[in-house]
């Protein structure tokens, strides 16, 4: 059978993530080391490398350089633990198109996975559109947050109250249609507003 995808996953557990990727168009390669990864990468063509969670935030930020050094062009999705805000920064501004947060919901990974191989992940029009409707406080306090600065870290930067801030994010996250922290950064990210 012909697969019109080829995934490689770097992961101590190989069968459930296979088992959570299980796709008609998928042919998924699982490795329990990143430098089998790299040989692969190296000697084989894939559509998407997905890192699992067991490596280090610094041994993931290294292997996720050293991924886009041999093909600068591979997308990467990044599964984690719960992380904090700047872990998940690090690894998009690294390169990772994205990253989600265990415990994975299927419909979630697919959907990910699907977005990414389909090359539908970012859409400029619609991103345009979204970064207007954010006021000049609420784009000075987001790139705060995606500095990794907290809600009362960036109340003292800013002046204000923690709870206004607290107001503020809320605000973000409703317009950035973002359910959660790491969601935010990833559309912040995505949107290009870690240069404001």
């Amino acid at each position: 059978m012909r697969y019109k995808y080829q995934i490689l996953v770097v992961n101590k557990n190989s069968e459930s993530m296979t088992s959570l990727l299980r796709h008609p168009e998928y042919h998924i390669s699982c490795y329990s080391e990143p430098i089998e990864c790299i040989q692969q990468i190296q000697n084989s063509k894939y559509d998407l490398v997905i890192i699992d969670s067991e490596l280090s935030q610094p041994d993931r930020l290294s292997f996720l350089a050293d991924i886009k050094k041999i093909i600068p062009s591979m997308p990467v999705l990044v599964v984690s633990g719960p992380s904090s805000v700047t872990a998940a920064v690090e690894c998009i501004k690294g390169g990772a198109c994205d990253f989600i947060e265990k415990p994975l919901k299927k419909k979630n990974l697919l959907t990910s996975v699907e977005n990414i191989l389909r090359g539908s992940f970012f859409k400029t029009a619609q991103n345009e559109a979204i970064v207007k409707r954010l006021t000049k406080s609420e784009k000075r306090i987001l790139k705060h947050i995606l500095d990794g600065k907290s809600n009362k870290g960036i109340a003292h930067l800013l002046n204000r109250s923690e709870r206004t801030i607290e107001d503020h994010r809320s605000n973000i996250m409703k317009k950035l249609e973002a359910d959660n922290i790491v969601e935010l950064v990833k559309k912040g990210i995505s949107l290009g507003l870690t240069g404001l």
